[in-house]
């Protein structure tokens, strides 16, 4: 059949003994078109009378279910089909039988995974399908003695999902840290037809492997993050692996190389800037440190005076700042500056001598001071002796 404009078909009636196959094609109005696999089932019966058959009396799902007619003594019918795994399995099945002595069986590969016997209600299935080609049987059967209730077996709403999870991102985050310093690592993966996933991380996939355990679940195609730390050195792979919610599993992505190092002090800072100057008069210092890990560091600043800077933000390593002072009264004065990494191990402190030799407050030097500022090319001799 084609032009079939909707998401089900029904097949009423099933010859006996026959083996049925169909796929799915579908197309839009472009003409791009795809297919689905080739699915097939077989019917079958130990008698002459008997077979599985579309009813629309008793269902649980859109109008219709399939059902087993009814057998006499120590007789059977089944259903088979084939499918290609991997994969997941779900179905619903009920029976009306003689309790505990005529069953609706299920098996996957001639192995029975489960039956029901009595009057039931309708029960949902699941089972995951290894990877391969597997044989399906849905068997109902009766022992020698009475037969009770309907005396038959129902199955509905066969649903085949084929594939696992895509491969996961390789993880995205830092490759290198300092020991004890915590990495965000991040991944996704995508699930066909939009189950939703969990993840764990293998620490050390090149080594004696390290699992974390199963994230919770998360949409399929939606960014996770794990966290991790190191104490020790240690140059290590990260891989992640995800999971769906019928327990099929991806490969492993590609890994990312971490390098744990031991952490080291940042340089000592440099500060570069005026040497000497007039009192009350803001004059521009440049500071900066270079961490040898690459990490931020933050700057301190003495001014020498009995003010400070304290710690001021972090800032990128090699990043030069620049801070403005001004001193209060005339003298000699030692500026340190330290820095410190975002692990709080301090450099050495670095020193600059500042001489603030002269100021002007008095009167008979603002005479000078107008002198200076009216010809700032002239008198040289004089601009230095006043520091100006």
């Amino acid at each position: 059949m084609s032009n079939y404009s909707t998401t089900s078909y029904h097949l009423e009636d099933y010859e006996k003994n026959t083996t049925y196959y169909w796929k799915v094609v579908t197309w839009d109005n472009q003409g791009e078109s795809c297919e689905g696999p080739l699915w097939e089932f077989t019917t079958g019966y130990n008698y002459n009378e008997g077979q599985w058959f579309g009813q629309k009396d008793f269902f649980y799902y859109d109008g219709d279910a399939l059902q087993s007619d009814e057998i006499s003594y120590s007789q059977w019918t089944w259903l088979q089909s084939m499918v290609h795994g991997p994969g997941t399995l779900s179905f619903y099945w009920n029976v009306s039988s003689e309790a505990g002595y005529d069953f609706l069986d299920f098996s996957i590969d001639g192995v029975v995974q489960c039956n029901i016997s009595g009057n039931g209600q309708w029960e949902q299935k699941h089972f995951n399908i290894s990877e391969g080609v597997h044989i399906l049987l849905w068997n109902y059967s009766t022992d020698w003695s009475s037969l009770e209730g309907f005396n038959c077996g129902w199955i509905d709403r066969v649903e085949w999902i084929n594939g696992t999870p895509t491969i996961p991102d390789r993880p995205r985050g830092p490759s290198k840290l300092i020991i004890g310093e915590e990495g965000t690592y991040e991944t996704r993966s995508t699930e066909p037809h939009g189950r939703d996933l969990q993840y764990r991380f293998d620490w050390d996939a090149d080594g004696s492997h390290e699992y974390s355990a199963w994230t919770a679940f998360y949409p399929s195609g939606e960014n996770i993050s794990m966290f991790r730390s190191w104490m020790q050195n240690i140059s290590c792979v990260i891989k992640v692996q995800a999971r769906d919610n019928y327990g099929y599993t991806s490969d492993w992505s590609e890994g990312l190389r971490v390098n744990v190092t031991s952490n080291h002090q940042p340089n000592a800072p440099t500060i570069s800037g005026n040497s000497q100057g007039q009192v009350k008069k803001e004059y521009i210092y440049q500071v900066s440190s270079v961490d040898l890990d690459e990490q931020n560091v933050s700057l301190f600043i003495d001014w020498g005076d009995g003010t400070n800077t304290s710690w001021l933000s972090p800032i990128p390593s090699g990043s030069v700042i620049s801070l403005t002072h001004a001193w209060a009264e005339k003298g000699t004065y030692i500026v340190k500056a330290k820095a410190k990494d975002t692990m709080n191990k301090e450099s050495n402190w670095t020193t600059l001598q500042v001489t603030m030799p002269l100021s002007f407050e008095r009167p008979h030097f603002r005479f000078f001071e107008w002198l200076l500022e009216r010809f700032p090319n002239a008198f040289l001799i004089l601009r230095q002796f006043l520091a100006y």
